[in-house]
């Protein structure tokens, strides 16, 4: 997913540059209305996603076991600099077919500035266990399903789950820490107070992807 979208942003800011540096197409004022238009929904649409992600996982699955890994995601560097080049290009834009006072200046900045809040804030890749699956989140989701899993490996210090489609590693040193949240009423009151429960050890993470396994039948070495 996140080649896919690199490629697609890549060839998009090629067009930008290459309509303002022609100066047979400067003149195409529809052109860049689209342009900055369509610049400004993406850099939108990727901060409420990220938003709307964790909502989903924090409010509307209920029980979950969250784990944070201990690194920052390999994706964060390129995801920022294409907001950066993005942003830039579209006050160019406006520069180009307009003027920099007015109102596209100041929602391209906030819409920049909005985008790069979310990619420092959801740079850390962060795994979710529910009652249906093992959930990896390095800003895209990936998905293991407990019941289409062949096998589960937890030897060496790593975590390998064989899937039908598509495996998944994880070296536990990089396990930062795991939370046990059941988002009810009463239990979001203590998470407001910070006292849920953490655990900076790989080792309830084992035991809660063997009990799953168990639960699943999913053979573990």
């Amino acid at each position: 997913m996140f080649k896919i979208l690199t490629n697609a942003i890549w060839l998009f800011l090629g067009l930008g540059v290459f309509m303002l540096m022609s100066d047979a197409l400067r003149t195409n004022v529809a052109f860049a209305d689209y342009y900055i238009t369509s610049l400004k929904i993406y850099l939108f649409t990727i901060g409420a996603y990220l938003v709307l992600k964790r909502v989903l996982f924090y409010r509307l699955k209920g029980n979950i076991n969250i784990v944070s890994l201990g690194k920052k995601s390999d994706y964060q560097n390129n995801l920022l600099i294409q907001g950066v080049v993005l942003a830039i290009l579209g006050l160019g834009f406006v520069q180009a077919y307009g003027s920099l006072r007015s109102v596209d200046t100041l929602v391209i900045t906030l819409l920049g500035l909005y985008y790069w809040a979310q990619i420092v804030l959801n740079s850390n890749p962060t795994i979710y266990l529910d009652d249906d699956s093992f959930s990896y989140d390095d800003y895209f989701i990936d998905k293991w399903n407990w019941a289409d899993l062949s096998r589960i490996d937890l030897e060496n210090e790593k975590l390998r789950l064989i899937g039908l489609e598509k495996d998944f590693e994880l070296d536990f040193d990089l396990v930062d820490e795991v939370d046990y949240r059941k988002l009810t009423a009463e239990v979001e009151y203590d998470v407001l107070d910070g006292e849920f429960g953490k655990d900076k050890s790989s080792k309830s993470l084992v035991e809660i992807i063997e009990s799953y396994a168990k639960t699943f039948n999913v053979p573990v070495a």
